[in-house]
């Protein structure tokens, strides 16, 4: 669970370090730092699906993945969720941009061949993946801060909850 443990702390210090610098990124630097985050993401899942020796288990549990998650109706359920969220903590704010925060953070730190193949990696001991997802996060988290505010942190409790499932769910 130390993989775990790593990856949530990067969500809250990057909100942290985000909220602190609100004012202090330009939009090209926000917008350059999101392309480069999801490039390594990409070659990261490039490098990993060369090595593998089991391809097309890869892609069809990505294909199986969102196919669950779109008749689950996922996101139906984060945006409740997120609306739930903005309604009790933003005290009435009508500028708050809390549930959107959450709903975005959620998105990118609860959805993905990533987090799964990092939680299942992490479970079988091989934490190098999940400490690689806990940076990307960490930069993720310091860029939506930045532009929505504190809710971002407030995903890391369904991150936890869902990697600490794979993880779990893994190790036996």
């Amino acid at each position: 669970m130390t993989g775990l443990l790593v990856n949530a702390l990067a969500i809250i210090l990057g909100t942290l370090m985000g909220m602190l610098i609100k004012k202090g990124l330009s939009e090209n630097v926000k917008i350059h730092v999101k392309h480069t985050v999801g490039l390594i993401g990409i070659a990261v899942g490039i490098f990993d699906l060369i090595k593998t020796q089991n391809a097309l288990f890869f892609t069809i549990s990505i294909a199986f993945g969102g196919l669950i998650g779109a008749l689950c109706h996922i996101q139906d359920g984060i945006d409740r969720l997120a609306n739930y969220l903005q309604r009790k903590l933003s005290k009435g704010d009508e500028d708050s941009t809390l549930g959107e925060a959450f709903s975005s953070a959620v998105l990118f730190f609860c959805v993905g061949a990533m987090v799964v193949y990092a939680s299942i990696q992490a479970g079988l001991g091989d934490m190098e993946m999940m400490y690689i997802k806990s940076v990307l996060d960490g930069i993720t988290a310091l860029i939506l801060a930045a532009n929505l505010g504190w809710g971002v942190m407030l995903a890391a409790i369904p991150m936890c909850i869902l990697q600490g499932a794979f993880i779990c769910f893994a190790s036996f």
